[in-house]
């Protein structure tokens, strides 16, 4: 989305706009936006993505002729080159031929640009604007190309595993937990120790990412996702070191500075990845901070309705918490009123009538007949009545 609105005037040339923010929700579809909306907004508010002035619809189906289901290299790929290719492919066309990125073209234009993700960096969305690569599986080179080609000013997300060579962990330990997956990987050397001999501040937690003051910034913030995705309950977490929202307002403070404007990609990937997992909960999460505003230290943030940690809520207006736990009533925070059954739902709710008794084996008779419907209520009752030809036949079962 652009930071300036074109006025849809034929009779003058229409400003252009200087700098531009593409926000990109990782799989997320109409169905997600709008569940999202009823989390955190209710049925009559909406999300800010839904209040822009402008809306359009693209397309990102991959041009793989064994499949007609795109992933994200393809579709990344398509949004920051304009055309189609394979699956797996990260910024090549079909043939393999790189092609051209609107990171790289605002680069050429004298911009600054910058890449923010809440999954590795060097994954497959964020790579499409940086790197070239014939498979997304190839996050070193993609990281080496970062920093020695398309070179963005701003690289912030996780993934520093692909950042180190084996046996060197970094910051963040190999093999924080029993999976054995997070565990530096990289095969083009100490990428790190490479991007400060060109100049980037690298960070590692919120506090380094506050006091960083650019002109090139590198945040890693994990050693895979900024998040943990399982199904509910089974290990799964989204409580990053850094918000998406605080990485996205650092990265326009330092892009912002240069007079020519700015290009910035900014990803929330929890979307896509816990959706996979069936894990709504999270999903609607990733919804959700994806839209929010970074709290400025000169205003206080207004209470929220959701909360998604498992700590007991400070405030809640409406008695409940999230999208699968309700907030226990409390005499200082009563449970909402239950409003009335809209009148225009049928049948209208009525009190449940008694259970009859269970019926014996030796007693039951079969079900009761059904009650008819009044005469003014029967589908039938302005049909005109049907004369019978012959006697009436009634079939049997043994069963």
């Amino acid at each position: 989305m652009a930071t300036a609105t074109i006025p849809w005037d034929t009779d003058r040339e229409a400003p252009r706009a200087k700098s531009v923010i593409l926000l990109v929700g990782d799989g997320m579809g109409q169905a997600h936006r709008l569940a999202g909306q009823l989390v955190s907004r209710g049925t009559s508010g909406r999300l800010a993505m839904d209040r822009l002035p402008i809306a359009g619809l693209m397309g990102t189906v991959s041009a793989d002729p064994d499949t007609f289901v795109t992933d994200s290299a393809a579709a990344a790929t398509a949004m920051a080159t304009g055309v189609k290719t394979v699956n797996g492919a990260v910024a090549v066309d079909p043939n393999g031929r790189p092609v051209s990125s609107i990171l790289e073209l605002a680069k050429r234009a004298g911009k600054s640009a910058g890449l923010i993700t809440t999954c590795q960096i060097t994954d497959a969305t964020p790579a499409a604007f940086g790197a070239h690569v014939a498979h997304r599986a190839d996050q070193s080179e993609i990281a080496r190309q970062y920093l020695e080609q398309s070179r963005p000013d701003v690289i912030l997300g996780g993934g520093e595993d692909f950042w180190y060579p084996a046996g060197e962990p970094g910051v963040f330990p190999d093999d924080p937990d029993p999976t054995g997956r997070e565990r530096s990987r990289g095969t083009a050397g100490d990428l790190v120790a490479r991007a400060r001999e060109l100049g980037y501040a690298c960070v590692a937690d919120e506090a380094g990412l506050r006091a960083a003051g650019g002109p090139r910034l590198l945040g890693l913030f994990a050693n895979q996702e900024l998040f943990r995705q399982n199904s509910e309950g089974r290990g799964d977490a989204y409580d990053p070191i850094v918000s998406l929202a605080d990485m996205t307002a650092k990265a326009i403070d330092i892009l912002s500075r240069n007079p020519e404007g700015f290009f910035l990609l900014v990803e929330e990937a929890a979307i896509d990845r816990m959706a996979h997992r069936n894990n709504a909960r999270l999903a609607l999460k990733g919804c959700w901070s994806s839209t929010r505003r970074s709290p400025s230290p000169k205003r206080t943030p207004r209470p929220t309705r959701t909360h998604w940690s498992s700590s007991p809520p400070t405030t809640s207006a409406a008695g409940w918490r999230s999208p699968d736990r309700m907030t226990r009533p409390t005499p200082t925070n009563p449970a909402p009123a239950r409003r009335a059954r809209p009148p225009w739902i049928w049948p209208p709710r009525t009190a449940p009538s008694p259970s009859p008794t269970p019926p014996t084996t030796s007693s039951w008779a079969g079900p009761p007949p059904a009650t008819p419907l009044p005469p003014s209520r029967s589908p039938l009752a302005a049909r005109a009545p049907i004369a019978s030809s012959g006697p009436t036949r009634t079939r049997t079962s043994s069963r």
